[in-house]
C-alpha cells in the first residue's frame, strides 16, 4: 500500500527549493496560505501513541504546598522508602509499614507457624509411638511372667503383683 507524503516547507526557504523543484518538475503552490507543498509518493509506517498519565496530588509536610507525582513514582517510594522532594526543595520520605510489606511479614508469620506445628505434630507422633513401644514390651514381659517392678520372673505373676506390689495398678 503506497501513502501521499506532503511535505511542508517554510516561505523563507522556498526560493531555493523552487529551483531544485522545478527542475524535477513537481511544484505545486499554495498562494493562499504562502506554503509551497510538494508530494513525493513513498511508503510509509505511521503510528499513533496515546499516553495517559496518573499522578497523586501530595502535600509538603514542612510547608503544605501542593504538588504532584506520577502513580508509578508515588507506589515505588512508597516501596522502597527513599527521598523525594517538594516544589520547594524539602526532602521528605514515607515511613512506616506498606500493604506489600506487611502482607509479606503475615505470610512468614503463616509459614513459620505452618512449620512449627507440623514439626509439632511430627514429634507427638513419635512420642506416640515410642509410648506405644513401651507398653507393647511391658505387655510382652508380663505375658512371660516377668514382673515389670522387679525384673524377676514369677510362674504366677498375678499372685507376685498382689502380694509385693498392692499399688502399682495406681501408679
Amino acid at each position: 500500500m503506497r501513502h501521499e507524503v506532503l511535505h511542508i516547507v517554510c516561505l523563507h526557504d522556498m526560493r531555493w527549493l523552487r529551483d531544485v523543484l522545478l527542475r524535477l518538475g513537481t511544484e505545486t503552490s499554495n498562494e493562499r496560505t504562502g506554503w509551497l507543498i510538494r508530494g513525493r509518493r513513498r511508503k510509509e509506517m505511521s503510528f499513533t501513541r496515546t499516553e495517559i498519565t496518573t499522578y497523586r496530588t501530595l502535600g509538603c509536610y514542612l510547608c503544605g504546598v501542593a504538588f504532584g507525582m506520577t502513580d508509578a513514582m508515588y507506589r515505588e517510594r512508597i516501596r522502597d522508602h527513599k527521598d523525594f522532594w517538594c516544589p520547594n526543595g524539602h526532602r521528605q520520605c514515607f515511613l512506616g509499614e506498606t500493604e506489600e510489606t506487611r502482607l509479606r511479614r503475615q505470610r512468614d508469620l503463616a509459614r513459620a507457624s505452618q512449620v512449627r506445628a507440623r514439626r509439632e505434630r511430627d514429634s507427638a507422633r513419635r512420642s506416640a509411638a515410642a509410648q506405644k513401644g513401651q507398653v507393647t514390651r511391658i505387655k510382652r514381659r508380663v505375658a512371660r511372667g516377668i514382673c515389670p517392678c522387679c525384673r524377676r520372673s514369677f510362674v504366677d505373676l498375678k499372685r507376685h503383683m498382689e502380694g509385693q506390689h498392692p499399688g502399682w495398678e495406681a501408679e
